[in-house]
């Protein structure tokens, strides 16, 4: 147990002091014209320069300068949101499986923070408080902070926060007065919240989400939930919501609501019994939400007093259902394949502090090359990005902030202190993010190991959501995972588990992987009937990605493959620049660090700066929802792969090269192919004529036949190319214009052509010589080289564990001939 003397930081059952209660974040319109124009006067970031001091440790700072006639005028300045290691304030650690060593982390000894080295950042802001505030409630609302937040309004400690990546919220109507206020906040690097924050990526720290102050009326609407459930058909669908009203006196309010889309429909329009309204609306014909078909409609509330008009709120909804059923992943009713990609949310010059425009710039590339899903890698992101997964249509799994991947053998486990800690942080992602459509499931974390506390946590979250099933890739016991998930699995052992093998250890190998690594082993009755999916695979470092396909034909083979989730989309590489402006891009080990992972940082589909790797290309192609095989000379097969649309919305263009250019071009008109089914189509005569002594390729490129969100007309979806083979004259060797001349001098062999001379070393049998000149060009002799340069890959077990270098197959060569 803490002693009463025990610093909040450093006390894992104090993670929360007068923070308010998480709920769905819409924000509030004082009038009915507001509410058109989108335009609310309830809010206002505080985003910008604020006044920042920097300390050692948390120990230095003096009490005093809380109070809110501090003088200032010495203090830095800094850019919120942001992280304080990019601004010129300590310095950043890359650690993928282990902690700064500020983070102690022997058994028994935790939380062990250090007690002389844990930056610490004061931010102090001056701020107006807007005069239509005046009679409201107010609310403080810092989006994420790195790693603990106490907070001071006016000289008063308001309240105390963790959990970095969900919203740290304050009501502050006691604290705030009318015309200037003081805000300090005091942010820690580490605290035990760190222990439950090591998830591959950059430690950094400071106010990285956006700052905002707004405010509600007296009487307000505070939390509002809606789902679905369609007929049988998945034609009709019965829409749930449930609104919760904060008030004194409930008498007398009347709450109506309706549903927009291309028709508006009310939902309700009546008194409030209790403090919230449950509505089942029965929705004929709604348009659906799916990744392919992102339609949304929004649900428009107004509280009332009689007839007088006090909020209104408004939200979008999709209507969309999850079903699990015999082992397939259901979207209103049809099995879908996760296309997907992990994704970290990281600026290179900005850390987490990641601008919109950055953001939707990722989304862009993503439905661009085909990928169809996120998982959030691995926390709750800004709920922009949700946001624009509902409007751009992409399936995301919402992960919980939860990885103790360097000390996940022993905790969390089942260990109490760390249990309402967890709790807390599934719970808060389920009710900031359950309203939209996106997120068609719930993770409860990444490498956390396992224990009685995930099952807890499971249903603290399940008490606020019932409509989506929940992932956890660390269980072993398939009990708590609604999904069998893995990481890295081989093409070979996914297709064993497509044919619902039994997957137990067969070699001394397997043996060490079950008893020394989190690799789980199971029968086939243990994961009968569950999706099978692979939470991360195809590893994106260096130059890889090469057997993409074989997976994809695994996830298309077996209907319960249910797909996966590359690893990971963008390189957390940090941008700097030298004096003269030039970019450098910094990796682990790049700031001077006692420890780092190195470059693992950087294993991205698309570098730091989002310039396109090229095995983005790779997935472009394997992930893409049109496939085409060639039946004959004059016949293709097309397969529309989507599971919801048909093939109206693409142009099919051909081409005929030779010898690897275009001669002719024609669009092939093919009536709309339905969703999952596919047709034979001929190819008109003048693509397919042989020609003697040329190679001859028929190209297929289907493009996008109107403009999209993320693309333009005409941009490409995917191609296939498909050689003609004909015959070829044998071609003639021609005759050297010189005769090389062979001589021997002084135990080599000479060799002369007409501009070059070459000398043999015969004892050695090496180049020494090699001029066309009299001067040699080589420094020393040429000598045979079978190796290649390590890549990243091939090093990556060297990081963690350096005499594996002596098995590296690159090197065998090189000491062979040493």
């Amino acid at each position: 147990m803490p002693s009463s003397t025990t610093a909040d930081y450093q006390n894992p059952e104090m993670f929360q002091r007068n923070k308010e209660q998480p709920r769905f974040e819409a924000v509030s319109f004082r009038t009915k014209e507001e509410m058109e124009r989108n335009a609310s006067s309830s809010l206002v970031l505080l985003n910008g320069s604020w006044r920042f001091k920097y300390y050692a440790h948390p120990s230095l700072v003096d009490p005093l300068v809380f109070k809110a006639d501090t003088d200032l005028s010495a203090w830095d300045t800094i850019i919120v949101p942001g992280v304080w290691e990019l601004q010129g304030y300590g310095k950043p650690y890359y650690l993928a499986a282990s902690y700064p060593p500020q983070i102690g982390v022997k058994k028994g000894r935790i939380p062990d923070i250090s007690a002389s080295d844990n930056p610490t950042g004061l931010y102090a802001l001056d701020f107006v408080l807007p005069e239509n505030f005046e009679g409201q409630r107010i609310y403080l609302r810092f989006n994420a902070i790195k790693s603990s937040l106490t907070l001071y309004l006016n000289g008063m400690q308001v309240g105390y926060s963790q959990g970095s990546m969900t919203p740290h919220e304050f009501d502050i109507t006691n604290h705030v007065r009318q015309g200037s206020n003081r805000l300090t906040a005091q942010i820690i690097k580490y605290s035990t919240g760190t222990y439950l924050e090591d998830q591959d990526m950059w430690f950094l720290a400071g106010i990285f989400r956006d700052v905002e102050l707004y405010c509600e009326p007296q009487e307000y609407i505070s939390d509002a939930f809606a789902s679905c459930r369609f007929d049988r058909e998945y034609r009709n669908a019965t829409l749930d919501l449930k609104v919760r009203i904060q008030a004194e006196q409930m008498e007398g309010l009347i709450l109506r609501v309706v549903l927009i889309g291309t028709e508006t429909m009310t939902l309700y329009n009546g008194m409030i019994q209790g403090n919230s309204v449950s509505l089942n609306a029965w929705v004929v014909n709604p348009k659906p939400w799916t990744a392919e078909t992102p339609y949304l409609y929004v649900i428009r509330m107004e509280l009332y007093r009689n007839e007088q008009f006090i909020q209104g709120k408004k939200f979008n909804f999709g209507f969309r259902q999850v079903e699990l059923s015999d082992g397939r992943f259901l979207i209103n009713g049809r099995a879908i394949k996760f296309k997907g990609v992990n994704r970290h949310d990281f600026h290179p010059a900005k850390g987490w502090a990641i601008d919109k425009e950055t953001r939707e710039h990722d989304i862009r590339i993503m439905k661009s090359h085909n990928i169809n899903a996120i998982r959030c890698s691995h926390y709750p992101n800004d709920r922009h990005l949700y946001d624009l997964c509902d409007r751009y249509g992409l399936y995301v799994i919402d992960e919980a902030d939860l990885e103790t991947h360097g000390i996940r053998s022993f905790l969390p486990k089942d260990d109490p202190r760390w249990t309402e800690a967890m709790l807390d942080r599934g719970v808060r992602m389920v009710r900031r993010d359950r309203n939209h459509p996106c997120i068609v499931m719930w993770s409860l974390g990444n490498e956390a190991g396992f224990g009685t506390n995930f099952s807890k946590m499971k249903e603290a979250m399940q008490a606020h959501d019932t409509t989506r099933p929940f992932h956890y890739e660390g269980d072993p016991t398939l009990k708590v995972s609604d999904v069998k998930s893995m990481m890295y699995p081989t093409p070979e052992l996914v297709r064993r588990y497509g044919e619902k093998e039994n997957i137990l250890p067969r070699t001394p190998l397997d043996y060490i992987r079950k008893y020394m690594t989190a690799q789980f082993f199971h029968r086939s009755i243990d994961y009968r009937g569950m999706p099978v999916m692979l939470c991360e695979y195809a590893h994106c470092m260096g130059n890889s990605l090469g057997n993409l396909q074989e997976h994809m034909d695994n996830f298309d083979k077996y209907e319960h493959l249910a797909g996966g989730f590359i690893w990971d989309f963008v390189d957390q590489a940090i941008e700097h620049r030298d004096p003269d402006g030039n970019i450098q891009w910094l990796y682990g080990g790049d700031f001077g660090e006692e420890k780092t992972d190195g470059p693992f940082c950087a294993n991205g589909l698309v570098a730091a700066d989002r310039t396109l790797h090229p095995a983005i290309l790779e997935v472009k192609k394997v992930y893409a929802d049109i496939a085409i095989r060639r039946i004959s000379d004059t016949q293709i097969e097309i397969k529309n792969k989507n599971v919801f649309v048909d093939t109206a919305q693409y142009r099919f263009m051909l081409k005929r090269l030779v010898d690897g250019m275009s001669v002719l071009e024609d669009e092939l008109n093919i009536p709309p192919i339905e969703a999952g089914a596919s047709k034979l189509m001929e190819i008109p005569v003048a693509f397919t004529l042989p020609e003697l002594n040329h190679d001859l390729i028929l190209e297929i490129d289907v493009l996008q036949k109107s403009d999209r969100f993320w693309c333009r007309k005409d941009e490409e979806v995917t191609f296939f190319q498909f050689e003609t083979i004909s015959e070829h004259r044998v071609s003639k060797p021609v005759a050297p214009l010189f005769q090389p001349k062979f001589s021997e001098k002084s135990g080599h062999i000479l060799i002369q052509t007409a501009d070059v001379v070459y000398r043999l070393d015969r004892l050695t049998g090496l180049i020494d010589f090699w001029s066309d000149t009299e001067e040699n060009i080589l420094i020393s002799p040429l000598s045979p080289d079978f190796s290649r340069a390590d890549t990243d890959n091939d090093r990556m077990l060297q990081m963690w564990v350096p005499w594996i270098a002596r098995f590296n197959r690159n090197r065998f060569w090189d000491r062979h001939l040493k």
